[in-house]
Order: C-alpha cells, then structure tokens, then sequence
C-alpha cells in the first residue's frame, strides 16, 4: 500500500501570478471596500496564499471622493496618518478633510493629488502669497529659494483646468491638494 504525502508548499516567485485590478469606489461603502483591497494586497484571494511572501496583486483606486461613509463616520471618526518622520502625523475628521470649494463641479471627476510635509510651514494668513511670482515669506538668508517653485505649479495647475489649495499651520507643516478634470 503506498502512502499518501501531503506536503504543504509556500509560494514563491515561480508560482506567484501578479494581476493589476481597477476599483471604482463610486457609493462603495468604504469599510467593506477597504477589506477587500486589503485582502487582494495581502493575495489572501488566491489559493497558494503564504503570509510570510508577498503573493498580492496590485490595486487602483479610482473615483475614491464619490466613496460612502455610513453612520457618523464623516463627522465623528477621526483618521490617523503617519508619514514616518518626526511630527509627520496628522489626524482629521472625513468632513474637515473634504474640500469645501464651490469651484469643484459636482458633474465633473476630479484627480486629486495632495503633498504634505512637516517642515516650518506659513501662517494661514498667506495662502494665497505663496503662490505670488518670486514670493517668499521668509528673506534670502533664513531660508534659499527663489520664491517661484509654487507660481510655478499654480500655473501648469490651471493650464489644465484646475486649481491648487494650501492649508498649513506654524511649525507644523503644510498641505497642498491639486485637483485637475479627468477630460
């Protein structure tokens, strides 16, 4: 009689089959959304799944502004971001992280691009200074630069329809979200 032998194998890079998926988060309840982009990430679809390889595919997340928040989540929940470096974390409520800009057509899908730091920042104040051509709030010997890197990215922004935000606080940083037409 012979013996039956189950060998249990990991995955490796020979067996792995990486696939790329496209998620259309429009009124996608976001928890449920998020579980099941965890999950293809991590490869827990598949069925050579091994937790110590990385056997998960990759995701793109479109539309991810139209997602829905259920309960009190947009008013009451706050969302922890860490960048990694020293007071680089950053909480807010859903509804203080949404733009509130009457420029933004409800008709339209947007790309939204957003760059933190956690460097001297500007008082809120002089959002709109800073995007002045060879503006700098600091002089020549605090800090260098020429004072033309942001009219600069306003610019090519607006070329393409779209427009840029500033939020920051003392000492603790600043924000800038870009949001430009997907036509």
């Amino acid at each position: 009689m012979r013996h039956l032998s189950f060998r249990t194998e990991s995955a490796n890079e020979k067996i792995v089959k990486r696939d790329w998926y496209v998620v259309d988060a429009t009124n996608k309840t976001l928890g449920r959304m998020s579980s099941v982009i965890a999950s293809t990430l991590r490869g827990k679809n598949k069925t050579y799944y091994t937790p110590h390889f990385d056997c998960g595919d990759y995701v793109i997340v479109i539309n991810s502004g139209k997602v829905v928040l259920t309960g009190n989540k947009l008013d009451d929940k706050q969302y922890i971001n860490y960048s990694g470096y020293p007071g680089g974390k950053k909480e807010e409520v859903a509804k203080g992280s949404m733009l509130n800009n009457v420029d933004l057509s409800p008709e339209k899908n947007y790309c939204h691009v957003t760059v933190e730091d956690d460097g001297i920042g500007f008082e809120p104040e002089y959002k709109e200074r800073i995007f002045g051509m060879f503006q700098k709030l600091h002089g020549k010997d605090e800090y260098a630069g020429t004072g033309i890197g942001l009219a600069i990215v306003r610019k090519i922004v607006e070329n393409h329809n779209g427009f840029i935000t500033a939020t920051s606080e003392l000492n603790k940083g600043a924000r800038f979200d870009i949001y430009i037409p997907d036509n």
